[in-house]
């Protein structure tokens, strides 16, 4: 099937339950602890706790639902959001962040930055909040060909590799609309280490690795649901087995998440 370079669901078109109902979402995962769910977020959040020391001042941009808290050992976790919700600790623009400088040892961002109008701009701004050797710790969205199939048959979010995100006037998205995405933009910044690292200076790429496929498929999704079956332990663990060996195949055909790590030097 031919995926063009660039897609945008239309309006109204989306064929998946709640989405972007934060509370829904938060509430469903409070109460029943999806065993698929837990599984896939142990896999996106557990590496972080590697880089996070135990007294470490940490903040979550973009927090959501709010379910890192869940996963990440940090004892001085803030979490902020664009939209102010009950569980959200700092109303806050990613593009106009009200953090002081040097404030933090550590920013998490889990599918946030595809959110992001202006990703460069963005990322600056995050050097600029942490302490000399603090890290940025990325969990998201790699567009492989699996990826943009689900998006478009889903009809849910799209993609654009037309735009230029090193470019200081592009917008890869709609700034007025905290929900509008460019699911590229992991691999429109990360895939040439070289030329981020140029447009960005003073971050290191320390972690850079594609995963998840099955497993996202079986998680039945966190602020935009659908059913699925609940599987026992073990076969999870199959399942992840299963996943690493395909995103280290062919992970632009199989991958659908990218955990990246950068530290400020």
């Amino acid at each position: 099937m031919f995926l063009p370079r660039s897609y945008f669901s239309e309006p109204g078109t989306n064929r998946l339950n709640a989405a972007g109902d934060l509370a829904a979402a938060r509430a469903h995962f409070v109460k029943h602890r999806p065993r698929n769910l837990v599984r896939l977020l142990e896999q996106r959040y557990d590496w972080m706790n590697g880089y996070i020391a135990d007294d470490a001042a940490v903040v979550e941009i973009g927090a959501g639902p709010g379910l890192v808290p869940f996963f990440v050992r940090a004892d001085n976790l803030v979490l902020s959001d664009v939209i102010k919700h009950p569980w959200i600790d700092i109303e806050a623009d990613a593009l106009d962040l009200p953090f002081e400088t040097g404030s933090y040892d550590a920013v998490i961002c889990s599918n946030v930055i595809h959110h992001v109008a202006r990703p460069v701009p963005f990322m600056r701004d995050l050097h600029r909040v942490l302490k000399p050797g603090g890290v940025v710790l990325i969990q998201e969205n790699y567009t492989s060909w699996m990826m943009r199939l689900l998006l478009y048959t889903l009809r849910y979010e799209g993609w654009s590799y037309e735009v230029d995100v090193f470019d200081e006037s592009a917008v890869v998205n709609d700034p007025n609309d905290p929900w509008s995405a460019n699911c590229a933009v992991s691999r429109l910044l990360f895939d040439d280490r070289a030329r981020f690292e140029a447009a960005v200076p003073g971050f290191i790429i320390e972690r850079d690795m594609m995963t998840e496929f099955l497993l996202a498929f079986l998680s039945g999704g966190t602020t935009a649901t659908w059913s699925v079956p609940q599987l026992p332990g073990s076969l999870l663990t199959l399942v992840q087995g299963i996943d690493r060996a395909l995103v280290a195949l062919a992970p632009r055909f199989f991958a659908f998440g990218r955990s990246v790590a950068l530290r400020k030097v």
